[in-house]
């Protein structure tokens, strides 16, 4: 619906470039969430933002959405981190691009400097839900687990109905050695979710794998049968449960060397907690940490 109105926005004024960039955004984000291929979206995407940058090669928001491409969709980390400082030094006050100049920087590895940018977002947009559980997932990363579960409570309280935000609250309790109970409260809140998504499922399987083998197998199958109807273009997290960590990495290793699609959570995502000390995984985190 965006696309259509950013169209009819081009049609009334076609040197809109902040209606380009919006288009470019809207096609990224489909491409992300799992509505469009990868090959469909993000061309879209990048040709948008280029007309949009034509346009007005001073508009913010043209570097932001440039920088997500260059993120997602071309692993090119460094050059999409310039992007995003180049917009905020256009604009220090669009709190979007702290918000993605940090999850950059965190697949970086580089902790420190993606919780001050994610601070400097929250300043200007204290109640935007993603943007916590970013701050949440990287401040977790830094052991700061206090800071990460207040950032999660504020934004459960912002939007109750946030699945992302329960498989952040799931790994701040699993990094911080949580109680069994704490961890089995999370269970029985995220399994009474009607129509879950990938994070739901990925928190049930890492829960049941080694507690309940029958509801893990039956939950590891509903995974399984909820990707093959997005028809996803980046390897499905659910075979690190078929192949085992080191096929799992072998397979991620040769996609990302053949230019195909991954998540970019390899560095922090929880299902990979147990298995940071595995060297194939750890080299192979350390490889796509510094990009394309």
């Amino acid at each position: 619906q965006s696309i259509k109105l950013y169209e009819r926005a081009i049609e009334l004024d076609d040197q809109f470039a902040l209606a380009h960039a919006g288009i470019a955004d809207a096609y990224s984000m489909l491409c992300e969430y799992g509505h469009l291929n990868y090959e469909e979206g993000f061309p879209k995407a990048r040709q948008y933002v280029l007309d949009a940058i034509s346009l007005n090669s001073e508009l913010a928001e043209a570097y932001i959405a440039l920088g997500w491409i260059q993120f997602a969709y071309d692993w090119k980390l460094k050059a999409s981190e310039q992007s995003y400082r180049k917009a905020i030094k256009l604009n220090p006050k669009i709190a979007q691009a702290y918000q993605w100049l940090g999850i950059n920087l965190t697949s970086q590895l580089r902790y420190d400097e993606a919780y001050d940018s994610f601070q400097l977002g929250l300043e200007l947009d204290p109640h935007h839900p993603v943007l916590l559980m970013n701050f949440a997932d990287t401040t977790a990363e830094m052991k700061k687990f206090d800071e990460a579960m207040s950032a999660v409570d504020k934004a459960f309280s912002i939007n109750p109905d946030f699945q992302a935000l329960w498989n952040v609250n799931y790994k701040v309790h699993i990094m911080k050695g949580g109680s069994e109970s704490d961890l089995a409260n999370i269970i029985e809140n995220v399994k009474e979710i009607d129509s879950p998504n990938i994070p739901i499922y990925a928190i049930l399987t890492h829960y049941y794998k080694n507690r309940d083998e029958t509801r893990y197998a039956k939950t590891l199958s509903e995974w399984k049968e909820f990707v093959a109807t997005k028809g996803a273009d980046r390897m499905p997290r659910y075979l690190l449960y078929e192949k085992g960590i080191d096929e799992y990495i072998k397979m991620a290793d040769e996609r990302y060397t053949n230019g195909k699609h991954l998540h970019f959570d390899f560095s922090h995502a929880i299902l990979y907690y147990e298995h940071r000390d595995n060297p194939n995984y750890k080299d192979f985190v350390e490889k796509i940490s510094k990009g394309k």
